[in-house]
């Protein structure tokens, strides 16, 4: 600011300062006085604390009881920020040696592009997550896919606080439950009948999801004459055999 006149001049930006100061757009100093053809530099910074759409100010100066526009200001905040619709999933009870999916979206609500990565070890042995990194631009989404597949009956497995870390951002986490019960087996026989080294193949009976999900089924077999598919999914309402095998 310099003052071409030939008389000292008293000079405020006070107001407009803090009317700016709502926008995190501070400058200094804000009452100076000038001496004829003196000039002085105001210092101006902005530091935004969240996102901010664009603005635009006038600075305003007040001399000798006359107030002018000295310039005009503009300013915006983009920023990253990225949303998980819920910070927890539970699965319910889930059989010993199976496995199920819940889903959850992840939301780039923010103005920029970021990468994303889940902490995959913090899901420990009962549960695993795909995709396990990625790329998400702005105002898109994606489905995360979270799998429960525990070994050992517990009332009670869980994994607390599993960090999701945004480049940009700080990290969210999500919290993950769900028990492990045991199925008792069927009281049916089935009969293999065949020479050795000469494999037979039957069909146990049907399995039926009565739920309104996908099941995946994970055989166990503990013998080594027999064997099966290493998997079975089993759409709601539909009915699949599994097929097993005889190699004596």
């Amino acid at each position: 600011v310099k003052n071409n006149s030939p008389v000292m001049a008293q000079c405020s930006i006070l107001q407009s300062v803090m009317r700016l100061e709502g926008w995190d757009l501070h400058i200094r100093p804000t009452e100076f006085l000038l001496k004829p053809r003196d000039s002085i530099d105001l210092e101006m910074s902005y530091a935004p604390s969240n996102r901010m759409l664009p603005f635009t100010e006038d600075l305003k100066i007040e001399v000798a009881g006359i107030t002018r526009t000295l310039m005009v200001v503009n300013g915006s905040a983009v920023g990253v920020e990225l949303k998980l619709d819920s910070d927890m999933v539970f699965f319910g009870a889930v059989v010993a040696h199976s496995r199920t999916v819940r889903r959850v979206q992840l939301e780039n609500v923010g103005d920029i592009g970021t990468k994303w990565r889940w902490n995959a070890d913090g899901f420990g042995p009962e549960f695993s997550v795909s995709p396990a990194e990625g790329f998400l631009n702005p105002h898109d989404e994606t489905t995360i896919e979270i799998f429960f597949h525990p070994s050992h009956v517990n009332d009670d497995l869980r994994r607390d606080n599993i960090a999701l870390f945004v480049e940009g951002a700080d990290p969210l986490f999500l919290t993950v439950t769900g028990i492990c019960v045991s199925q008792e087996p069927k009281e049916e026989t089935i009969t293999f009948t065949t020479p050795v080294r000469v494999p037979v193949t039957q069909q146990i009976p049907a399995i039926k999801n009565t739920s309104d999900a996908t099941w995946t089924l994970i055989p166990v077999i503990d013998n080594e004459f027999w064997s099966g598919p290493p998997t079975l999914e089993i759409l709601p309402g539909q009915e699949v055999a599994c097929e097993l095998t005889y190699r004596p």
